[in-house]
């Protein structure tokens, strides 16, 4: 059944880039393939009711994810936490973050900003969002100031399991070039 349902290049394609980058929104698959939305949508759809993929809504995008590893076999499925960790990283701003608090922390919302070259009302956003999703946590005044990693270990697995695009990378390449992996 997979096969047949594999056999038109168009979704193979789709398939194949949920695959390599789970956690792409339809509109970033749309624009990674240079598709029509509706085509993209359609097939999609075909993917999620054959079980080759799986979608969640996650803040406004509909993220998806496959169902099935490289080998044809069942994937370990990524936990909620993990798959929204993974939204968060198919986005520019919280990647840089995240890959300047691997590199530095504890650091303070004046370092990020500073260091990323973003706004303080900008950085603050995504900071807040972080927070809530449990990527991130505000350290205590008895712990000093600034922002940690909730789970440096499990972030860096996430990062090195299912790598970043190329060009999200080339945005972020002194940061990502910096980690010792």
């Amino acid at each position: 059944m997979a096969d047949e349902l594999l056999e038109l290049e168009t979704r193979r394609d789709i398939y194949d880039l949920v695959r390599r980058e789970p956690g792409l929104h339809m509109r970033e698959i749309q624009r990674r393939l240079d598709l029509s939305i509706a085509l993209t949508e359609y097939h999609l759809r075909q993917l999620e009711d054959s079980d080759l993929v799986a979608s969640i809504m996650e803040e406004g995008y509909k993220r998806f994810y496959p169902t099935t590893g490289a080998d044809g076999g069942e994937l370990r499925s990524l936990g909620g936490e993990e798959r929204r960790m993974l939204g968060l990283f198919r986005q520019p701003i919280p990647l840089r973050v995240t890959l300047f608090l691997l590199n530095d922390e504890p650091a303070t919302n004046s370092q990020i900003a500073d260091g990323l070259g973003l706004s303080r009302s900008r950085l603050s956003f995504h900071l807040n969002k972080m927070l809530r999703q449990n990527v991130i946590r505000r350290l205590t005044r008895s712990e000093g100031r600034g922002y940690v990693l909730v789970d440096r270990g499990r972030t860096l697995k996430l990062l090195i399991a299912h790598r970043p695009s190329q060009d999200m990378l080339d945005e972020c390449a002194d940061l990502w070039d910096s980690l010792d992996i």
